[in-house]
């Protein structure tokens, strides 16, 4: 008799396998919400990063004579843009202890600028991570750098986020150790003849100065000389809803970007063109009215609610990123946002 009890307290195998069926259709409902409320603590944590950066860049310039926000190397100075590490022998040296700015048609990466920060104003290089990105916090104890003289020791004896020729063996660097865009404080190349609008204290204070990087940033000085980064409906005068996600960064699953601003605000905005005039924050001003390809026009045609556009047909399209001297800030509240090239500089 009391072995007939406990074998009643058990449960059946159709009993089991009906409690499993109900785990498993509950866990199919929760873990797409678990993945989202993980996404947004992600885009917090990013919003909360640039916002202690841009704090740390305002201080900064409080010390700087001409209260300019983060700017390195000599005056005149044109971005390297990070391709193939160093690149000319005027080339900003990441592990020079006794640089000395005296150079001229000197090339900087546009994270030496941001490394001043590291060196002056304490911040720690995993500020300048996102969570979201596949990126590491820099750490100077893994490189290489037994033939450097004198060796520098510690963070604020280098002047950059380290450089894949002096990658460790391990490769612990991983994908990079910077993961924002800035405005660009230096000309584009030594032939630009147009002005450089680097970031003061009296720049406009609804100025983009940081995000997430650009969506160019794997080439930032690309062949291509346009980018479908988002598409106008001619019709009514505004942006294809559907063609946004093209000029968002990839950082947030093209959702958006976070966004600092020159009065030290960050915002997560859902579209890049967010600047003081409404304009795309990767790209300079302006937009280009080109006809397009038969494969263009179906890429197109997708992004278009269905608008249907042949080959011939006339768009208008922001202008993105060429490989002369044309693409640069037009103007002090032209917003410019750039990242240097991920395989390098970094």
């Amino acid at each position: 008799m009391e072995r007939q009890k406990m074998k009643k307290k058990g449960f059946t195998l159709v009993e089991l396998l009906v409690v499993i069926a109900i785990i498993a259709m509950l866990l199919a409902i929760l873990m797409p919400a678990l993945s989202k409320v993980r996404l947004l603590a992600q885009r917090l944590m990013c919003g909360t990063n640039i916002t202690g950066i841009g704090k740390a860049m305002l201080a900064y310039s409080s010390d700087d004579k001409y209260e300019s926000f983060p700017v390195a190397g000599s005056a005149g100075a044109t971005w390297n843009r990070g391709i193939g590490g160093i690149e000319g022998e005027n080339s900003f040296e990441w592990r020079n202890v006794r640089f000395e700015d005296t150079l001229t048609n000197q090339r900087v990466t546009l994270n030496a600028h941001l490394y001043l920060l590291v060196k002056y104003a304490d911040v720690p290089p995993e500020q300048f991570i996102c969570p979201g990105s596949d990126q590491k916090k820099f750490e100077l104890n893994k490189y290489n750098l037994t033939e450097v003289s004198p060796v520098p020791t510690n963070l604020t004896e280098v002047w950059d986020f380290g450089s894949k020729d002096d990658d460790a063996p391990d490769g612990a660097r991983g994908k990079g150790h910077q993961s924002y865009s800035y405005q660009l404080p230096v000309k584009l190349l030594s032939s630009q003849t147009g002005g450089v609008f680097a970031v003061t204290a009296t720049s406009s204070l609804m100025k983009p100065i940081m995000a997430d990087r650009s969506p160019f940033w794997q080439d930032p000085m690309g062949t291509a000389s346009t980018a479908y980064l988002y598409v106008w409906d001619a019709a009514n005068d505004k942006v294809f809803a559907s063609s946004v996600p093209a000029g968002n960064a990839t950082y947030h699953q093209k959702e958006g970007q976070n966004v600092l601003y020159a009065d030290i605000h960050a915002k997560f905005e859902k579209q890049a063109n967010c600047g003081v005039e409404s304009d795309n924050i990767y790209t300079t001003w302006g937009v280009a009215t080109l006809p397009i390809d038969a494969d263009q026009a179906a890429l197109l045609s997708q992004c278009g609610k269905g608008a249907s556009m042949t080959e011939g047909a006339e768009v208008r399209i922001s202008t993105a990123i060429q490989t002369d001297n044309t693409y640069y800030p037009r103007s002090v509240d032209d917003s410019y946002l750039v990242s240097d090239v991920d395989n390098a500089g970094q």
